[in-house]
């Protein structure tokens, strides 16, 4: 019964992103001269929920134990993974329109967060209802779906598959960055290990934090962990993945591709 209750609701979760998505366009094109008021809305709401994200933790984690488990708190709610690192970029990208920019909201921060929605855990617990970390965690995922293809849909951006190479070194430096904040925050704190974009390894983000993160996390864990068994390395194991982003890249830009000869047809026409 509790394995029905669980899929059931995960499935209303996904049914819900599908029709939110739907009705954000439908409305975009009912009123197109609102477009750009809603997407600019958009980004910055997902913004102002990393602000808040990090308010609150913070907050509740000295209510609820001190400043110990605030320290703890403040730092798991930083924007140290990569959906967090979007929620920077894509305002950035929408108020500047920078191309590199752009591609990464589509060729990352798109997959990144369909990824974390499909395979995150925390959807399938009975009382994610009343569960505030829950919709801290799907209302800015949703926006990452929505702003790339948005994007794409209204404003006429097409991102390059040239641009794959700098997206990759990008991460690589994401990752270097968030490992090096991760040893220094370690060494600093001592009693608890700080994982950021996890390479530290295949472990909770916060260790000392509680049992309930271990299990949301669980699913991102245990598919990083082919890694770690493969290359159990702090850091180095992170890089195997990098074949499977270009892959996915690859697989991102196919609809991209059928458009634009959809597109080269119609002009022959």
């Amino acid at each position: 019964m509790v394995w029905i209750n669980q899929n059931l609701l995960y499935i209303i979760w996904v049914l819900s992103l599908v029709i939110s998505v739907v009705l954000f366009f439908v409305l975009c094109r009912l009123n197109p001269k609102a477009r750009r008021k809603r997407i600019v809305a958009l980004g910055f709401t997902a913004a102002f929920i990393l602000a808040f994200r990090i308010v609150f933790f913070t907050i509740r984690g000295y209510f609820e134990g001190g400043t110990d488990l605030m320290w703890r708190q403040f730092i798991f709610s930083l924007p140290g993974h990569l959906c967090g690192v979007s929620s920077i970029i894509i305002p950035i990208a929408i108020l500047t329109k920078k191309t590199f920019l752009l591609n990464y909201t589509y060729f990352i921060a798109l997959p990144a967060s369909l990824f974390a929605i499909m395979l995150n855990s925390s959807v399938g617990v009975t009382s994610f209802v009343s569960d505030l970390d829950t919709y801290i965690f799907w209302v800015p995922h949703l926006m990452y779906v929505i702003v790339p293809i948005y994007l794409i849909a209204f404003e006429g951006v097409r991102p390059s598959i040239k641009s794959i190479p700098k997206i990759l070194l990008t991460l690589i430096i994401i990752l270097t960055i968030a490992h090096i904040v991760n040893i220094s925050a370690t060494w600093f704190f001592q009693d608890y290990v700080v994982n950021y974009m996890y390479t530290m390894g295949p472990g909770d983000f916060i260790n000392a934090v509680g049992d309930g993160l271990g299990e949301r996390q669980f699913h991102i864990i245990g598919f990083l962990e082919v890694f770690w068994n493969l290359l159990p390395v702090d850091y180095i194991y992170m890089l195997l993945l990098l074949p499977l982003v270009v892959l996915v890249c690859f697989v991102m830009y196919i609809p991209l591709y059928v458009l634009k000869c959809l597109s080269k047809r119609g002009e022959s026409l």
